[in-house]
């Protein structure tokens, strides 16, 4: 059985740079990059237990595609050290080897939202990968009625009512505020 492809965000607007190498051990710095390769979408889809990065052209060609394992999110996509809008993707090839994509995007919570999703994508398979443990609370066989045993209620002087009748809300007003 194959496994069900569902999307978990799409943005209509999003960058991929040409990045050159890190130099520095504290990461990539986004003003570095002067290179723009590719403008598009962005969608952001998950089939089973991975998450696929994908930017796709104006026309829905599929320029790059990225996948990403849940568990090692910072592996394959990494942030910048300078802006919250940019982002370091790790693309394997076909021969096995790795390249270094930078992907922004002009809007702040468009950043936001893509690595939020990310995120919860992450938990969900967290939470789907551990077993469920049903907690065993105390035995309260013995509070159930026997067959043909009844429990009668009296509400003191006011008669009960199985059924009160549709009435208007009361209306109330409020005292004005201390001077």
């Amino acid at each position: 059985m194959e496994e069900v492809e569902y999307g978990l965000l799409q943005k209509p607007d999003c960058k991929a740079y040409e990045i050159p190498p890190a130099v520095r051990s504290s990461g990539h710095l986004a003003e570095e990059w002067k290179n723009c390769i590719f403008q598009g979408k962005l969608r952001l889809v998950a089939k089973g237990k991975f998450c696929y990065i994908q930017l796709l052209a104006r026309d829905n060609s599929l320029f790059l595609a990225c996948q990403v394992n849940p568990k090692f999110i910072e592996r394959t996509v990494e942030r910048t050290k300078d802006s919250s809008r940019y982002f370091v993707l790790t693309v394997v090839t076909p021969n096995g080897s790795n390249v270094y994509i930078g992907m922004g995007f002009d809007e702040r919570n468009d950043a936001f939202d893509f690595w939020a999703a990310l995120l919860d994508f992450a938990d969900r398979i967290k939470n789907e990968e551990q077993p469920v443990v049903e907690v065993a609370g105390p035995d309260l066989s013995h509070l159930q009625l026997r067959d043909g045993q009844t429990i009668s209620l009296s509400g003191g002087n006011k008669p009960v009512v199985a059924n009160p009748p549709a009435t208007q809300p009361k209306l109330f007003k409020l005292r004005p505020p201390p001077k």
